[in-house]
């Protein structure tokens, strides 16, 4: 065959392509955002795992504290300052948002997590 018409079918399917719409649509994951105000119990930097007690009353809910993932890239804060999970005491009150692992089962996970200050 001869080169032209290998390069003509080539020009036409280069042209088909870009036409072409994309017809594929991006995920979308919802997340639900939960708040809750606590007081730390127990925490391990090393698993970066902390424990909080509710300190209000949620009446639905048998178990009074709950067991918390925080990940690297949580925001904690601690009046205006940025602090880490280093930064934490057993103790310390916090009003804290967390979500549901996105994927299976697992404990849920801080989104973000602002300590009171101490007087």
């Amino acid at each position: 065959m001869p080169a032209n018409f290998f390069f003509s079918m080539l020009v036409a399917l280069c042209a088909i392509v870009a036409v072409t719409p994309v017809m594929c649509e991006d995920a979308v994951e919802t997340v639900t955002v939960y708040t809750l105000a606590g007081e730390i119990v127990s925490l391990d930097t090393i698993k970066g795992v902390i424990v909080v007690k509710w300190t209000q009353t949620y009446p639905t809910i048998a178990n009074d504290e709950i067991t918390l993932k925080v990940p690297d890239d949580a925001l904690i804060t601690k009046g205006s300052d940025t602090i880490g999970m280093m930064d934490l005491n057993q103790f310390d009150r916090a009003v804290i948002k967390y979500r549901n692992p996105s994927v299976g089962l697992g404990m849920p996970i801080v989104v973000s997590m602002t300590v009171k200050r101490t007087s």
